[in-house]
């Protein structure tokens, strides 16, 4: 049963790779304001590539305000680039540095983007593109999301996180298929003033997208995956940092899902936000508990078919997840495979060398690292201490 609910996330994935494609953008015949919002704190080490890469886009019509929430150069490389810089007196957060700019902001779209990330040339005219097309069907559509990718995938832990990545974006190629999307990271997003102003704006707790996400739905819009757009993000490069920033996530997740039950609890896209952790639990309890290495599996497909981008022939789906499974039980031979064909089809290089370490290291250690975070803002809301302590971060 297992592996069938996973064989069908994959074709679902599949066929909104293939109406994605299917789907063409029209030009834009004129440029609406896009407001770049940018909240930066301790950012003067990354900022100037953030803002290059705006400045680089090919948009014709933007304007960038940066929020900065620390003593430091941020807003002098900011003023280099044109843009309006707010200076805070002291560390108030990501929610309220994105309010305060809004309310400074003239666009009629917000770009939402953070400190480290960079975009590609296309990405700000692409989100744009897409958000048309969806409004001329006549979609009431909130917030359209960009594909995201490592920039600096030279680091181990980081290309792990990567792949992860992978994960969560092809699972929001299954969700797309209910019509929206739930999962989203608040690393670039395209939102509509309207949608913000619906949504009440951006709330003080730990995970503020998934927060925000949620409250979008809650007034009837829709948020919109890109694949076609793409977004670098810095991801951790030590195993510290990384098991800190999940299990922040893990405890942001638990104050999303406490206050909304609905979508985070009860909706189609929240069983395929949580199937890979179920999967995970199952194989775990069964290697422990029953000693059944079969139980491996359904999560080693998964994983393994997601983890690989670009992949147009089903047969090849299908290759690479029986080739990761029957490399649980021999070694490493069928991975060796799975890397040769990849270089064959020219996709992603060295996916397959790190995919073994993905499954058996990675994801059980991050897992455990959510679940703690979970626990942690149960007790948090238990004690009814606030929600945003800017030690978890």
């Amino acid at each position: 049963m297992l592996m069938g609910i996973t064989l069908g996330f994959m074709a679902m994935s599949y066929r909104f790779d293939r109406s994605s494609r299917r789907r063409r953008l029209k030009g834009l015949s004129s440029y609406p304001l896009v407001s770049v919002i940018i909240p930066a704190y301790k950012s003067e080490k990354t900022i100037a590539g953030t803002l290059r890469s705006v400045r680089r886009s090919g948009y014709e019509n933007t304007e960038i305000i940066v929020v900065n929430d620390s003593d430091d150069r941020t807003p002098q490389i900011a003023r280099k680039f044109g843009a309006r810089v707010i200076q805070n007196g002291s560390r108030l957060g990501k929610a309220a540095a994105l309010n305060t700019a809004v309310e400074a902001a003239s666009g009629e779209f917000l770009l939402i983007l953070d400190a480290d990330t960079t975009l590609q040339r296309s990405t700000i005219t692409t989100l744009v593109r897409s958000y048309n097309s969806y409004d001329a069907a006549g979609e009431d559509v909130g917030i359209v999301a960009p594909k995201y990718a490592a920039s600096n995938r030279h680091n181990f832990i980081a290309r792990l996180s990567d792949m992860e990545q992978r994960l969560h974006q092809n699972l929001m190629k299954v969700q797309m298929n209910f019509g929206s999307i739930l999962s989203i990271r608040g690393s670039c997003l395209l939102i509509t003033r309207q949608a913000f102003q619906a949504a009440g704006g951006f709330s003080r707790t730990l995970l503020e997208d998934g927060d925000f996400t949620a409250k979008v739905i809650k007034a009837d819009y829709k948020i919109k995956y890109e694949p076609r757009a793409l977004a670098a993000i810095n991801e951790p490069e030590t195993l510290q940092s990384l098991l800190r920033a999940k299990k922040r996530y893990g405890k942001g997740t638990f104050y999303c899902a406490f206050r909304h039950w609905n979508p985070y609890i009860i909706s189609p896209q929240s069983l395929v936000c949580f199937f890979p952790q179920f999967l995970l639990m199952v194989a775990v309890i069964g290697l422990l508990v029953f000693q059944n290495p079969l139980t491996l599996a359904p999560i080693t497909m998964l994983l393994a078919s997601f983890a690989f981008a670009g992949i147009s022939s089903q047969a090849l789906v299908v290759f690479i997840a029986l080739a990761s499974v029957i490399g649980v039980f021999i070694g490493s031979h069928a991975i060796t495979a799975a890397q040769a064909s990849t270089a064959k089809y020219g996709m992603a290089g060295g996916m397959a060398g790190t995919l073994l370490p993905f499954i058996l290291f990675f994801v059980p250690l991050v897992t455990v690292a959510y679940a703690r975070g979970f626990i942690s803002g149960m007790l948090d809301k238990l004690h009814r201490r606030p929600e945003l302590e800017f030690s978890n971060w």
